[in-house]
C-alpha cells in the first residue's frame, strides 16, 4: 500500500474512532493519533520541504531542520555569554481564525532570542485538511507531478521558513501529535524553535527510558503521566499535555516543559471528580481552599501534576535544571499558588506583568495600554537555576512588549491607519489599507485546489475573506472596543515572556 494512501486511511480511521467517543489520550488512541501526525509530517517533508532541509518524523517528536544542530559550537555559545528563552502563545498560526498573521514580523521578533517555546501551534485543519486529502488521492492515482505543489502545510512551517531566511540554523522540535481535552476539539501542538548555532537539543533521560518504537534520539517527548511513572493514572487530568525536551548552550544544560493549561474547567460532575481525585485526592474543589473555584480547579490540577512530575524527574534522574513555562491561565496573585508550588519544593513563579492583549482602548475610562491579565509565567527553583539569576540572586525574567520598540514601529509604519492616539483615519492610512487589501486579494488568487479532477483557483468565500481581512486589521482600529485588535491579528493575543541565563557559569 502506498505511503500517501496509508496516511489517508490513518486520518480517516482516527476520525472514526474519535466519533465513537474513544478517550483522546488512551494508549490506543494516542498511538493512532501519533501515526496520523507522523503521516502528515512525512507528507510535509515530501511535498513541501523536499530537499530544502532535513526532517525527522518520529513517534516521540518531529524535528524540522534536524541537521542544523551540526552548526552548534560550545565555544561560541560560551562566548555569547547569555541564552534567551522566550515563551510565546502564538494564537493558532495557520488556522482560519488567525490567517492574517505577519509571519515575517514574527520571525524578525523571534530572531532576537535563542529558544522560543511556542504554544497553540496547529496542524492543517478543516477545509485545508480536506483539500490535502484530495491532493493525496490525486497523487496516488496519477504519475503526474502537477498535484504535488498543491499540498498545504501548517503555519509553524511557514514561521520556520521565515526564521531560516534570517538565520539558517533555526530548527523546530515539535510535539508528536496535537492534544485536546476531548475528541473533535481543536488539537494544539507545542514546539521549541531553537537557534542551533547557540543551543542544541540533548538526550532527555526520561524520554529515553520510555521511548516508544520509532522514537528517534530521545531529545523530547510527552511526559509519562501514566501509572508506570507517576504511581497513578494522571494523563486524563490534562487538556493539552506539556511537551518536554532538554537542551544545552555552552556550560548550561536544562530541560524545558512547555504548557498551555486549560481555560474552561470541565463542569461535568464525573469529569470533575476524576480530575480532582487524581490530582488532589479530593472530590470537591471547595475542599482545596482559597483561590480554587469551579472555573480554576482544572487549571491548578494540571499545574500541580506537572510540578509533581518535575519532582519525580529530579528524584529519578538527578535533573535539577527544570524550567516549566507557558500560558497557565492563572494570575500570579492567586493564593492557591503557594500550596501548588509545594509539589516541587523550592519552585517559585516568575513573570507577573500583564501579558495578554486587551482589545479595548480604555476600560472604565482608563487607558488599557493594550494589556490585561498576567497568564504567562516561568516556574523554576532559583537555587538550582543560578545561571538565570543576577549577581544579587534575582531571576532574569521580563515581558517583551510588542507595543514598544522596533516591533511597534513596524506595525505603525505598515498597518496602523489612524491618527496617533485617535480612532480617526489618516490620509496615509487610507493608502496602506488599499495596498494591503490588494496584496491580500492577490494572495487569495494564488491559491489553487482540485475540483472534478482539475486544478482550479480556490475561490472559496473570496469576498467574505477579503471583508474579514479588512474588518479585523483595519476597520477594527477605528473603534475603541477593538482598538488593539490589529496586534492580535498580526502577532497574537499574548506577549512573549523571556528568561535570560548564563552560558558560561
Amino acid at each position: 500500500m502506498g505511503g500517501n494512501l496509508r496516511s489517508l486511511i490513518i486520518i480517516l480511521f482516527v476520525g472514526i474512532t474519535s466519533a465513537f467517543g474513544a478517550s483522546p489520550k488512551s494508549v490506543s488512541a494516542d498511538r493512532l493519533a501519533v501515526q496520523k501526525y507522523r503521516g502528515q509530517c512525512l507528507n510535509i517533508k515530501k511535498y513541501f520541504i523536499k530537499t530544502k532541509y532535513s526532517v525527522n518524523c518520529y513517534t516521540n517528536y518531529q524535528h524540522f531542520n534536524s541537521k542544523a544542530l551540526k552548526a552548534y559550537s560550545k565555544t561560541k555559545a560560551k562566548s555569547k555569554g547569555t541564552i534567551k528563552i522566550a515563551s510565546y502563545n502564538m494564537l493558532h498560526p495557520g488556522s482560519t481564525r488567525s490567517m492574517f498573521k505577519d509571519t515575517k514580523l514574527m520571525a524578525k521578533m523571534m530572531n532576537k532570542w535563542d529558544i522560543v517555546v511556542a504554544l497553540e501551534l496547529l496542524p492543517v485543519v478543516g477545509r485545508h485538511l480536506k483539500h490535502n486529502i484530495k491532493v493525496l488521492k490525486a497523487i496516488s492515482g496519477s504519475s503526474s507531478k502537477k498535484y504535488r505543489d498543491l499540498y498545504r502545510v501548517p503555519g509553524y512551517v511557514h514561521i520556520l521558513d521565515e526564521l531560516r531566511k534570517l538565520d539558517k540554523s533555526w530548527a523546530l522540535l515539535l510535539s508528536p501529535r496535537g492534544d485536546s481535552a476531548k475528541s473533535g476539539q481543536v488539537e494544539e501542538l507545542v514546539g521549541f524553535f531553537y537557534k542551533a548555532k547557540t543551543v542544541r537539543p540533548k538526550v532527555n533521560e526520561h524520554c529515553d527510558e520510555y521511548k516508544p518504537k520509532g522514537g528517534g534520539v530521545a531529545f523530547g517527548c510527552f511526559p509519562n503521566f501514566r501509572k508506570s511513572f507517576m504511581g497513578r493514572e494522571t494523563t486524563h487530568v490534562f487538556s493539552r499535555r506539556p511537551f518536554l525536551a532538554s537542551f544545552e548552550s555552552g556550560n548550561f544544560d536544562f530541560s524545558l516543559l512547555g504548557s498551555h493549561i486549560i481555560f474552561g474547567s470541565p463542569s461535568d460532575k464525573v469529569d470533575m471528580k476524576k480530575i480532582l481525585k487524581s490530582s488532589f485526592n479530593v472530590t470537591n474543589y471547595k475542599d482545596l481552599g482559597t483561590g480554587v473555584t469551579k472555573g480554576t480547579y482544572a487549571r491548578f490540577a494540571e499545574a500541580a501534576v506537572t510540578l509533581e512530575f518535575m519532582e519525580n524527574l529530579k528524584y529519578y534522574y538527578n535533573e535539577d535544571d527544570l524550567i516549566y513555562t507557558g500560558d497557565f491561565n492563572l494570575t500570579p496573585d492567586n493564593k492557591f499558588w503557594s500550596e501548588t508550588l509545594k509539589r516541587h519544593p523550592g519552585a517559585k513563579l516568575y513573570q507577573k506583568q500583564a501579558s495578554t492583549v486587551s482589545l479595548k482602548k480604555t476600560d472604565n475610562g482608563k487607558p488599557t495600554g493594550g494589556l490585561s491579565s498576567s497568564y504567562d509565567h516561568f516556574i523554576l527553583n532559583p537555587k538550582e537555576l543560578t545561571e538565570c539569576a543576577t549577581s544579587s540572586g534575582k531571576i532574569r525574567v521580563s515581558r517583551f512588549n510588542t507595543y514598544k520598540g522596533a516591533t511597534n514601529t513596524y506595525i505603525n509604519k505598515h498597518y496602523v491607519i489612524r491618527k496617533s492616539g485617535t480612532i480617526t483615519p489618516s490620509n496615509s492610512g487610507k493608502q496602506k489599507r488599499k495596498y494591503h487589501l490588494a496584496q491580500f486579494k492577490n494572495y487569495l488568487k494564488s491559491i489553487y485546489t482540485i475540483k472534478a479532477g482539475r486544478i482550479v483557483w480556490d475561490d472559496y468565500q473570496f469576498d467574505e475573506r477579503v471583508k474579514a481581512y479588512d474588518s479585523r486589521l483595519f476597520a477594527s482600529q477605528l473603534k475603541s472596543s477593538t482598538y488593539h485588535k490589529v496586534q492580535q491579528e498580526l502577532l497574537s493575543d499574548h506577549m512573549p515572556v523571556l528568561l535570560s541565563c548564563s552560558t558560561n557559569q
